[in-house]
């Protein structure tokens, strides 16, 4: 797989059956099928598996170098040709019926040909090049070229049908790579004729099968996974990872209202939208999507800052270093007077170390005005949405969390407006902070001083993967504010974060919890085995998942690839600008299994914390 991601070829050539299209069963059993469908139709079918094999060694004993469907059945004498449609017809239908496609390869062809490659699909088959274009565009495969032998009698077995596709393509041999799974067909009579090629090895999901150690009716839970019904890889993720993940979330936060004496719930934008959705599927209950933000909530509170040390406190998230406006924006400052004062005084990007300095409480001089006037405004309008939006009482919050920053701002807040509610978190992890009392808050996954089951700082190594998952399908919560006397929250524009991999992964899970819910498996999973499977796939990714998923675009303030590996040449001769590449990607665990594909890549992420 490693050569998709580094080598130029224009065109790529894929092999049919056991590269991009599994068989459930095998053929013989295939015509075992047929044969139970036939009879059903008429009596004199009985025996025609056995003589559709018979048919076949006969054609293949014939002159012509590969026998078409239609030729083989000519060798059933004891038919009709009327009969020899139907039995072709059924032939062909059950045959798709017992397809899957490879959805990895899938995905890195549609990859390939928004790059502008070419791609060629090549079969030694008895099916013609109309049934296997039929059954391709069934699974959704783009290409632009299909050879078949049947249809120009030339097998890729003694490697001429590539001599005919490199002439009939005028296609450098140099261009071209071969992909299969036939160690002669597919392997060797390529590189013999000039060709890269790549064996492809049929493997099982590595992830998935973290299921079959466990007890119980995991095993089932397996066999349901793996007989998915999806059409893209990514919705694969959601299907096979994500699903079970939301399913254990929502169970785990169901249990949490009685354990917590819970007045309701309360599922916080933006992460939360999809945890709403996933929990209104498994049990039927509409409980309140809150917009909010850090934004929206840590800037009501900045009426009550006195220095730039109080700003840092209320607006924890500033970065080590802040782009000017960025900085502004975070404390509700848009005024590009007050952004050029600052740029002229100190450039374009500010450091957080010098906010903490005493040249911070001269930036804090600067910025108070505009910063109280805005922020009492503010402050009014968040006190009008959640009187309007909140319910009184102890109310859970859910949450992708980490650190309870909007917890903490909003138990603010309701303190300051003196309402009557307060708080619980229930996040899907929780790690190491001061921002939170850790009485009100617990985590699914990961629950500081609570839960060890997993190693929390390994999250740092995946954040942005997994939180792309969870990523809902409007922008951010900016302010609220009051239009006809209704409150309202003002987002900011969807910036294409909702991207087609969040969709599919989101529909994929969905589509896991409804399948599964109506499924006679629908037991209580245990909410460690339910992370399992993600859990492998963030933290012991393979390298071609590594090539599929690394070039996705995180977004937090700019769209970055989750992994920025440039490759190792590049690394030894940039040493310092690729430690900050890894440092910026989002998903530091596939950058290192990118740089060190046959190492463990978790084990090399533990050592480099411990470093750190």
């Amino acid at each position: 797989m490693n050569v998709f991601k580094k080598l130029n070829y224009e065109y790529f050539s894929f092999d049919i059956f056991d590269t991009l299209l599994y068989r459930k069963i095998s053929p013989n059993e295939i015509h075992n099928l047929v044969e139970k469908k036939l009879i059903k139709i008429d009596k004199k079918f009985l025996n025609h598996a056995s003589k559709r094999l018979v048919a076949e060694k006969k054609a293949q004993k014939s002159e012509k170098i590969e026998a078409t469907i239609y030729e083989i059945y000519d060798y059933i004498s004891d038919y009709s040709k009327d009969e020899k449609q139907i039995a072709i017809k059924l032939e062909i239908e059950t045959e798709i019926e017992n397809l899957y496609p490879n959805l990895k390869l899938k995905q890195k062809i549609n990859n390939l040909k928004k790059d502008g490659k070419k791609i060629i699909i090549i079969s030694d088959m008895y099916y013609t090049k109309e049934i296997l274009e039929k059954i391709l565009k069934f699974f959704n495969f783009e290409f632009d070229y299909l050879f078949v032998s049947s249809d120009i009698q030339l097998r890729k077995h003694n490697g001429k049908i590539f001599k005919y596709i490199i002439k009939k393509l005028a296609i450098p041999k140099n261009k071209m790579i071969h992909i299969g799974d036939n160690k002669i067909s597919d392997y060797i009579m390529p590189k013999l004729n000039g060709i890269k090629s790549i064996l492809w090895k049929n493997k099982q999901d590595k992830h998935l099968k973290k299921l079959i150690n466990f007890k119980g009716d995991y095993k089932k839970l397996y066999q349901f996974i793996s007989d998915k019904k999806v059409d893209t890889y990514f919705e694969y993720i959601g299907y096979a990872y994500f699903g079970p993940l939301l399913f254990g979330f929502c169970n785990w936060i169901h249990s949490k209202i009685e354990l917590e004496k819970l007045d309701s719930i309360c599922f916080l934008s933006r992460d939360g939208q999809i945890v709403k959705k996933a929990y209104s599927l498994i049990y039927d209950e509409d409980y309140p999507y809150f917009l909010a933000s850090r934004r929206s909530l840590t800037v009501p509170l900045l009426e009550n800052a006195k220095e730039m040390k109080d700003i840092l406190s209320i607006v924890p998230y500033i970065k080590k270093y802040e782009e000017i406006s960025d900085f502004l924006k975070k404390i509700g400052i848009e005024n590009k007077e007050i952004e050029n004062i600052l740029i002229n005084k100190y450039g374009k990007t500010i450091n957080r170390n010098l906010l903490c300095s005493d040249e911070g409480n001269d930036i804090f001089n600067i910025v108070k005005s505009e910063m109280y006037k805005n922020a009492a405004n503010e402050q009014m309008q968040a006190r009008k949405y959640i009187e309007k939006n909140m319910k009184k009482g102890l109310i859970g919050l859910v949450d992708i969390g980490w650190y309870g920053t909007m917890q903490k701002s909003l138990t603010d807040l309701c303190n300051l407006f003196d309402l009557k509610i307060d708080f619980y978190g229930l996040y899907l992890g929780l790690l190491k902070k001061d921002n939170y009392d850790s009485n009100k808050a617990d985590g699914y996954i990961y629950s500081y001083n609570k839960n060890k089951k997993y190693d929390s700082n390994l999250i740092y190594g995946f954040n942005g993967l997994i939180e792309l998952m969870f990523t809902a399908d409007h922008g951010s919560a900016k302010k609220y504010f009051s239009k006809n006397e209704n409150v309202m929250c003002e987002l900011e524009p969807e910036k294409g974060e909702y991207s087609t991999f969040v969709q599919q992964v989101q529909s994929g899970a969905l589509q896991f919890i409804e399948e599964y819910k109506k499924s006679k498996l629908n037991f209580n999973i245990n909410w460690i085995k339910c992370y399992a499977c993600m859990e492998d796939l963030l933290t012991n990714p393979t390298i071609s998942e590594c090539y599929l998923l690394g070039d996705l675009k995180f977004y937090d303030a700019y769209f970055e690839k989750i992994i920025q590996y440039n490759g190792l040449l590049d690394f030894v001769k940039h040493p310092r600008k690729n430690i900050k590449l890894f440092l910026k990607s989002n998903w530091k665990i596939g950058y290192l299994k990118e740089m060190f594909v046959f190492l463990n890549s978790k084990e090399i992420y533990k050592i480099i914390n411990k470093l750190k």
